[in-house]
């Protein structure tokens, strides 16, 4: 349940915003990732030992999948500056920030 609230919930809120241009696309095709996902233990375990925000797990998310800040902004509606400070929090919360590892690396790795 909690994998649904994180990860599906708010792509199909964001869905049921904007008028099914491309990034809409990748919402939907999101949305069948996660819900293939959900049998996954992965958004969990980084939810429970780094106590990430649903923003910062999304955004884990596709950087696990290998998407970039500007296309995880289009899709979230958010500036790739943004993206970035997320990026940058989430290393943080993981104690990998100044350390010689990718973020796509490590969560690749906790998969």
């Amino acid at each position: 349940m909690t994998n649904i609230d994180d990860l599906v919930i708010p792509c199909v809120e964001r869905l049921k915003g904007i008028a099914l241009p491309k990034p809409a696309h990748l919402l939907v095709q999101n949305i069948q990732e996660n819900l293939r996902a959900l049998t996954s233990p992965f958004i969990s375990d980084m939810k429970a030992k780094a106590h990430l925000t649903p923003t910062e797990l999304q955004i884990a998310d596709y950087i696990k999948k290998g998407k970039s800040s500007k296309q995880i902004g289009a899709v979230m509606r958010l500036s790739p500056g943004t993206v970035d400070f997320h990026r940058n929090q989430i290393r943080k919360k993981i104690n990998i920030r100044g350390k010689k590892i990718s973020l796509y690396a490590y969560l690749l790795d906790q998969s």
